[in-house]
């Protein structure tokens, strides 16, 4: 049987398959645009040790949220943003600094 995109993600996360499971709920999401899945990618980027990846998803989202372009997360899931970008931060490489002569 063929799988939803969401389900493929958890059983590749299982497996420890993180950018796998990442592209499958890439695509959950370009299908059912939910949070939810958008919130999971991220989480595997952060897993698959891309923290830069999922701080601009996690920031992402969140202007998403801010500016109404989709729903308000449940309390659950803006707690767990919450967490999830103040895990990231601190694993991801400080943006090179552009000077201006």
């Amino acid at each position: 049987p063929i799988l939803p995109p969401t389900r493929r993600g958890h059983l590749s996360n299982t497996r420890g398959a993180y950018a796998e499971a990442r592209a499958h709920f890439q695509a959950a999401y370009a299908v059912e645009e939910r949070s939810e899945a958008y919130i999971s990618a991220a989480n595997m980027a952060l897993k698959a040790g891309m923290a830069a990846a999922a701080v601009e998803e996690y920031d992402t989202l969140r202007r998403w949220v801010v500016g109404g372009r989709v729903p308000p997360l449940s309390a659950p899931y803006q707690k767990l943003l919450a967490r999830k970008l103040s895990e990231a931060r601190p694993r991801a490489p400080a943006p090179p600094h552009l000077y201006t002569a």
